[in-house]
């Protein structure tokens, strides 16, 4: 077919929307990022964890390798009922032998429990201060060189905003999973060093507080149970006119 005067050869009219394309592809790419840093404070950035760390997976560790006395280690089922925010004690153990089938961590570690039951739990995390060796297990995925404070991630990848993008991502209906390509997808507001070192501290003092009134809690229930004890047998009497 011959060419008409003054038009552009097909391969490139295409070469040139393709470039089109790939422009407008950034300036949407631009002003999707001035949109989400625009919401936040003066010297806060949002980004995805896949663009400043590094995740490792957790792996072995059964419940018949737990020993009284041996290697710490964390099992992902103890990140949702045993531990919260930064943690320093492990509660479990390994043997020397079952340690090194699993995967060592390290002081300022981000820990995520990688499956649960339900979407709205999955991907809790944890920050592992402890300064000692220590081992995590299946099911587990470990966030490394991350260059943040690490209390303040777990508290903030644990927030209403983490969670909801966690459940999105997760797959699996009675179980549900979350893993590496799921994980580096989540977003979160990073403020400057100095000032997550600030929010952490304060956060540490209430979830300080917490415990405290927990434990006074259980010990006031603890007081309830024997004076029902008491009373409900008669072997206290309460004084009245009567008697």
């Amino acid at each position: 077919m011959k060419q008409r005067e003054g038009q552009l050869p097909c391969s490139q009219e295409k070469d040139n929307y393709s470039e089109l394309f790939k422009e407008e592809g950034r300036r949407v790419t631009l002003s999707r990022e001035t949109v989400k840093n625009e919401a936040l404070p003066n010297g806060w950035r949002r980004v995805t964890l896949g663009q400043f760390g590094t995740f490792y997976k957790g792996r072995g560790i059964t419940k018949a390798d737990l020993v009284e006395c041996g290697i710490p280690c964390l099992r992902y089922a103890e990140i949702y009922t045993k531990y919260d925010g930064a943690v320093n004690e492990l509660s479990s153990s390994v043997s020397p032998d079952a340690a090194t089938k699993a995967t060592p961590i390290q002081s300022g570690d981000i820990i995520f429990a990688a499956s649960g039951e339900t979407a709205a739990e999955i991907g809790k995390a944890i920050a592992f201060v402890g300064q000692y060796p220590a081992v995590a297990g299946g099911d587990t995925v470990i966030f490394r060189d991350h260059g943040q404070e690490p209390a303040y991630l777990a508290h903030m990848l644990n927030s209403a905003d983490a969670a909801r993008q966690k459940a999105r991502l997760g797959k699996g209906q009675s179980v549900v999973h979350i893993h590496v390509p799921e994980l580096s997808q989540v977003e979160v507001p990073l403020p400057p060093l100095h000032e997550q070192r600030k929010i952490a501290e304060i956060l540490a003092t209430w979830d300080t507080a917490i415990e405290k009134t927990k434990a006074l809690v259980e010990q006031y229930r603890t007081q309830k149970r024997g004076l029902m004890q008491k009373l409900l047998t008669g072997k206290w009497r309460i004084q009245t006119e009567d008697n």
